[in-house]
């Protein structure tokens, strides 16, 4: 889960710096530029799930029925990252070094939200609270719950989910809608 919450966003940075040309000369909606790196990016992640149902065929570790409930947090996912693409292309081009700073962001956020750990592992209460307090966590553990361990989506992690999504892809739309215009005077 961790490419689909960075790839995507981080093609999407320099999506309109990269198409400069082409916004200068015909109009088109420029949300089509990030919605597209989102597409390619869940069609990337779910070909790697691919991969990845073949390596527990072979080592035999237990295929639960609960294993297509991940898709939803990894599609509400996919809609947080959108939202935060977004914020992310509108500002790439009035500020550039939002690029450099998505990267070291991105680090840091992938070492604190248990992406390779579960917090419990530290049995410090304190470190567990802040970690729980990266919504990416959520998604991460709501997906690990379905696909690893079998379980169902509880309420909290389907209301958690959905509703960072909408939250992250209404300020994105926001953010996108209200700098767009002055795009191709940066570019």
């Amino acid at each position: 889960l961790f490419n689909s919450f960075h790839e995507p966003p981080t093609m999407d940075i320099s999506s309109m710096r990269n198409n400069s040309m082409l916004l200068r000369k015909v109009y088109i909606p420029k949300y089509i530029f990030p919605l597209q790196k989102i597409c390619f990016g869940l069609v990337n992640c779910l070909f790697s799930f691919i991969a990845l149902f073949i390596v527990m065929i072979i080592t035999r570790a237990p295929l639960h029925p609960t294993i297509l409930l991940g898709l939803y947090p990894l599609l509400t996912l996919a809609v947080f990252s959108l939202g935060i693409g977004m914020i992310l292309s509108a500002l790439a081009v009035f500020f550039r070094d939002v690029i450099h700073l998505w990267e070291v962001f991105t680090t840091i956020l992938m070492w604190v939200s248990a992406s390779f750990y579960t917090p419990d592992q530290f049995g410090n209460a304190l470190l567990e609270g802040v970690i729980a307090l990266n919504p990416r966590y959520r998604y991460i553990t709501a997906f690990r719950d379905t696909v690893m361990y079998g379980q169902l989506l509880s309420g909290g992690q389907i209301l958690f989910c959905g509703a960072w999504a909408l939250v992250m892809l209404a300020l994105g739309l926001l953010v996108f809608k209200k700098t767009q215009d002055k795009f191709v005077l940066y570019m």
